[in-house]
């Protein structure tokens, strides 16, 4: 697993080395998760499982499905998010 968040050095296509030219990776970030989970809420609250698409997900949170998928692996891992921060605000509101 690679640690440092940049991709490999790259050759150009003659072949010298493109020296030390590293490309940054964005990091993922708690509020584009929580942009994506408020998204993803709406449209199950309005469509069953299968019926939403994560297309119309992304689209809704304002983001890439490419960005999309880098924060859930799949619609499946989303919708488990979901339940997840559904389950830690009612301990919250429980506990207060």
């Amino acid at each position: 697993m690679r640690t440092d968040q940049s991709v490999p050095l790259l050759r150009c296509a003659a072949g010298a080395s493109a020296a030390a030219m590293r490309f940054p990776v964005r990091t993922k970030t708690l509020a584009q998760s929580e942009k994506i989970l408020t998204a993803a809420a709406r449209l199950f609250a309005a469509h069953h499982f299968h019926e939403a698409r994560m297309e119309d997900i992304a689209e809704l949170a304002e983001v890439g499905k490419g960005t999309l998928y880098r924060y859930f692996k799949d619609k499946e891992e989303l919708y488990m998010a979901l339940l997840a921060r559904a389950a830690c605000q009612m301990t919250e509101r429980l506990r207060a």
